[in-house]
């Protein structure tokens, strides 16, 4: 967990806690750091608004969030996930005066909600798309942690459905956090499923069909995505004829891939390109976890914790370098309106978000023995 080293502006109070910004939003949801009034540490507070004379959403609502519940209370133990600290079926969300315009109803809210340890290093996604793919070793390294976390969770009856490396989120110690339970779900007797759920790109190719599917066996296709995506900085098809070609396993996909698509020969070895094809193959074709964990690439040198450190801090020295040079172009007489301007304006901000949190230094907390791991109000 992360400390609020500085006074932040509240934007929205939520029960005991303030929220300060927002870190992402989707169909239903909204999360943001937040703080509570107890101590200074900073959390990650997701909540949806209960709607006004609509008891059937409402309940659909509060249904998504005990699912999320229920699950956090499964992998509670396991350090590859968040910890949920508290959670309400009925919470009041008071908007700033300055930022009423941000709600569509009064000024109090109703709201159910979850708080979680923030993941203060951001995703996986954003290292890479600013840095670049990642060596062996540290793919290894994070890949390890994706298995064990997605391993733990089909042990425990549940598939995640939503494997991406938007949801790979890194703390302040750069240990890896499976976040994001929206599309997660029992597996049923049959461990059968059948209709599109997840992310484009990161989908199994029978997610798409009409047809019934197995949940696991779709989490290790997008699995292998992720891999694929840890090595090579960009997801391995962008079109179906592209997918038809890899699965012909005539050595095609592979020529092609490395023209195209800049892929390293010291990264995509023979086995890593193996594990890939199996992984990214058909249903039926895909390996097991166990079958994963034996293979001869998952079993090589990955990297040390300190590796880590050495490795992001590296990286992020050359991607303050790389800021700096992006300044020096711009010409003498431009103001202050046409550098935060266009998309020089988003690669500069993107930049100066990038090194400011990769800048901080991981801040110890309050004593996780003294805080409760779950907390049901409401």
């Amino acid at each position: 967990m992360e400390s609020c080293s500085c006074l932040r502006r509240c934007v929205a109070r939520l029960d005991t806690y303030s929220l300060i910004d927002l870190l992402g939003s989707g169909q239903f949801s909204c999360v943001y750091t937040a703080t509570q009034d107890s101590d200074s540490t900073l959390y990650a507070a997701k909540y949806m608004k209960l709607e006004y004379n609509d008891n059937k959403q409402n309940a659909l609502k509060v249904m998504l969030l005990l699912k999320e519940v229920d699950i956090y209370k499964a992998v509670a133990d396991n350090p590859n996930f968040l910890r949920m600290r508290n959670y309400s079926r009925k919470g009041d969300l008071v908007w700033s005066s300055k930022d009423s315009k941000m709600s569509d109803g009064p000024g109090t809210e109703p709201v159910i909600y979850m708080i979680l340890d923030l993941a203060t290093q951001g995703s996986l996604y954003d290292d890479i798309r600013l840095t670049g793919s990642l060596p062996s070793e540290v793919g290894r390294h994070y890949f390890h942690k994706l298995v064990e976390a997605v391993e733990c969770l089909h042990q425990k009856g549940y598939v995640h459905r939503d494997i991406k490396t938007t949801n790979l989120l890194l703390d302040g110690e750069l240990n890896l956090k499976l976040a994001d339970f929206g599309y997660a779900t029992v597996v049923g007797p049959t461990g059968m499923f059948r209709g599109f759920v997840g992310t484009t790109n990161y989908v199994a190719p029978e997610v798409c069909m009409d047809k019934p599917y197995s949940g696991v066996k779709a989490d290790i296709y997008s699995m292998g995505v992720v891999l694929f995506y840890m090595l090579a900085g960009t997801i391995p098809f962008s079109s179906g004829p592209e997918y038809v070609c890899f699965l012909k396993k005539d050595g095609m996909y592979w020529n092609n891939a490395f023209k195209t698509k800049g892929l390293l020969p010291e990264t995509f070895t023979p086995e890593a390109r193996n594990l890939i094809d199996r992984m990214l193959s058909m249903e039926a074709e895909r390996p097991s976890m166990e079958q994963i964990r034996s293979h001869p690439w998952y079993n090589q040198t990955i990297a040390t914790a300190e590796g880590l450190r050495t490795f992001f801090r590296k990286r992020r020295e050359q991607i303050t370098s790389s800021y700096e040079r992006m300044l020096m172009e711009v010409p003498a007489e431009a103001n202050c309106t046409h550098v935060s301007s266009g998309e020089f304006g988003s690669q500069v901000g993107e930049i100066l978000e990038y090194v400011s949190r990769s800048a901080a230094q991981p801040t110890k907390g309050p004593d996780d023995s003294k805080l409760p791991i779950f907390n049901v109000c409401g």
